[in-house]
């Protein structure tokens, strides 16, 4: 499917998006899961002629749900840089020909990827770079995504059915599990089988010298951890073995019901747990070959998620205790692992570095958004920090939270990150910190920050870079009350009444 043709036209929109929904905005709400009508979005259509005409859509009009043709949907929420989301790109460039092709499936249904706070160029680069078929739907702003209520963006899958006029979820999960588990989902749909039976989630482990298959755990909920012999350059990395065991050791100690077992193939002496002591409530396990050739990979660990009904809803190279609490609790809210006094210690002694009249930090209230206000010896002026935490958009990284403040003018006077990942868990440099501060400090919250990520991203994070660009962006929003710096390039603030 060509896709060179998308690019004069999507230049023109990409800046544009124009998102409505039937639904109101589920911003707090529990996250969409199977039963549940999907959200009948609008979106502005950055989809070529081919790809329109795959869905069964008119092209260049706005990208409507509700309007696609076929009556079943495979729909992926990814990220480019989702290390997850490469490795499926093989799984739904199958799907695809299938969907086209002439067996009982070809025209039944359709696979449709949404780019979360991926550029167009990310997205085409991606495309080249993999030889994606399916059509991709771009979602830079995340519009679509928060429509769904969920809160960790990428991967994650739903089987869409129309049922009395719209899209019904019938299937989601973390992450893509196979082939076969899905056609044979797609086909008991197409029987018109009220409620297809779950599709559980197949293994055989051995443990103590005895056979164990999923039947034994019916009702549990387990995590499978395939470890390889591998080290990974930073010790903070969750692919590391010792690294994912203190997370899985930390999971213990919230869910202690976890079952947990640490998988190894048959026979290999162990030799990636070689002084590493698994703790209480960790079960050593070994697999035969047919094992790890269905569910794991000789060269990166893999990390499986099994829900108490036997499907496996997330599958990565490895799992985070914030990843784990999404899928569990539900909702989950992105909160720093740091006591709130020690926040306002942090506000309080950056800011008194620059500015010797500083007193004291309080939290405080702004228009319904949650602060902290600095004061000063002089009343006139102070200080407001706001502290941005946003959930990962990568299966690999835990979430992203920064502070920054700024003047009763608007002006940004300090970036203070908490916690700054890149791939694999590893904190951000000393000079990558001083180049955002650089970067952002100085210079008025009313301003538009554009994220190109060929030019602004850390290396290596490049999805956290864009948390932080997206954060500061929303500060317009929040601090619409105070006087922006005066001067020809000051841009007014949001909401501000044009001159008569």
């Amino acid at each position: 499917m060509p896709r060179e043709s998308m690019r004069p036209f999507n230049k023109l929109i990409v800046g544009a998006v124009v998102l409505c929904c039937v639904m109101a905005t589920r911003a707090g709400a529990e996250p969409l899961g199977p039963g549940e009508p999907f959200p009948d979005f609008t979106h502005v259509n950055n989809l070529n002629t081919d790809e329109c005409g795959y869905l069964g859509i008119a092209p260049g009009a706005d990208f409507r749900l509700g309007a696609l043709g076929p009556d079943l949907v495979v729909l992926e929420f990814m990220n480019v840089f989702c290390d997850m989301c490469r490795e499926d790109v093989d799984l739904y460039n199958e799907l695809y020909d299938i969907s086209r092709g002439s067996s009982d499936l070809g025209g039944a249904f359709a696979v449709l990827g949404i780019a979360v706070g991926n550029s167009f160029d990310e997205v085409m680069q991606f495309c080249d770079e993999l030889v994606v078929r399916y059509p991709i739907l771009l979602d830079t702003d995340r519009e679509i995504l928060n429509l769904t209520g969920s809160v960790r963006g990428a991967p994650q899958t739903y089987v869409l059915q129309r049922m009395d006029g719209r899209y019904v979820i019938r299937h989601f999960s973390r992450s893509a599990t196979g082939r076969d588990e899905y056609l044979a989902m797609l086909r008991a749909h197409l029987g018109r089988k009220p409620d297809p039976p779950a599709q559980v989630f197949s293994y055989c482990l051995m443990i103590g010298g005895k056979n164990y298959t999923e039947k034994q755990f019916a009702g549990s909920r387990v995590l499978l951890y395939f470890p390889v012999a591998k080290t990974y350059p930073h010790a903070s990395d969750t692919r590391n073995t010792a690294r994912q065991i203190d997370v899985l050791r930390r999971v213990l100690a919230v869910q202690p019901d976890m079952k947990i077992f640490l998988v190894e193939p048959e026979g290999n002496g162990r030799t990636t747990l070689q002084g590493i002591e698994l703790p209480p409530g960790i079960t050593r396990a070994t697999g035969d070959p047919s094992l790890f050739d269905r569910l794991a990979r000789p060269d990166q660990p893999t990390v499986y998620y099994v829900d108490a009904g036997g499907s496996a809803v997330f599958k990565g190279q490895a799992l985070t205790l914030s990843a784990l609490r999404s899928m569990v609790d539900g909702r989950y809210r992105a909160e720093p692992d740091m006591p709130e006094a020690d926040i306002i210690s942090l506000i309080t002694r950056t800011l008194a570095a620059q500015d010797r009249d500083v007193l004291e930090t309080a939290k405080t209230g702004l228009d319904g958004h949650t602060l902290y206000r600095t004061s000063t010896r002089d009343p006139a002026r102070f200080y407001f920090s706001v502290l941005e935490s946003s959930p990962s958009l990568c299966d690999l990284c835990h979430d992203s939270h920064f502070i920054y403040s700024v003047d009763s003018q608007g002006t940004i006077v300090a970036f203070m990150p908490v916690w700054l990942p890149k791939r694999g868990n590893v904190s951000w440099s000393e000079e990558e910190i001083a180049r955002y501060r650089a970067a952002f400090t100085g210079r008025s919250i009313f301003e538009t920050f554009p994220f190109n990520a060929a030019h602004d991203a850390v290396s290596g994070a490049t999805i956290t870079s864009s948390i932080v660009y997206d954060g500061i962006n929303r500060g317009k929003a929040i601090f619409k009350g105070l006087q922006p710096p005066a001067g020809p390039s000051a841009e007014k603030p949001v909401g501000a009444s044009s001159p008569k």
